[in-house]
């Protein structure tokens, strides 16, 4: 049986830094004239070529693996309980996101069904 590894968390200023790297992705993709470029569905582009907008922040974060934990932290998150503005994320604290300053009610995380 293989066991996961563990693996130290990330200092305050590297969680911080993938965190506004996170915010900086909601930012540029809020900020898009024409999101259906995102879309990985042809027809919904007009057959125009993929904005894969996602692998360009990964790439940064593979670059730095140090800011790997704030960004998966953040696009969590939005992936599973539905936020995507920035600004909320862009305001919580190393505190606020790693519990020990305030928790959050229980529904303002909870995965829909």
């Amino acid at each position: 049986m293989r066991r996961a590894s563990r693996v130290a968390p990330a200092a305050e200023s590297d969680f911080l830094a993938g965190r506004d790297l996170a915010v900086s992705l909601l930012r540029q993709a809020a900020a898009s004239t024409n999101q259906s470029l995102f879309c990985i569905e042809t027809e919904f582009r007009d057959g125009a070529v993929q904005d894969n907008i996602v692998l360009t922040y990964l790439r940064r974060v593979s670059a730095d693996p140090r800011l790997a934990e704030g960004f998966a932290a953040v696009v969590s998150d939005v992936f599973f309980a539905g936020f995507t503005d920035a600004d909320r994320y862009a305001e919580l604290s190393f505190d606020d996101m790693r519990g020990a300053s305030r928790r959050l009610p229980v529904a303002d995380c909870e995965v829909s069904p």
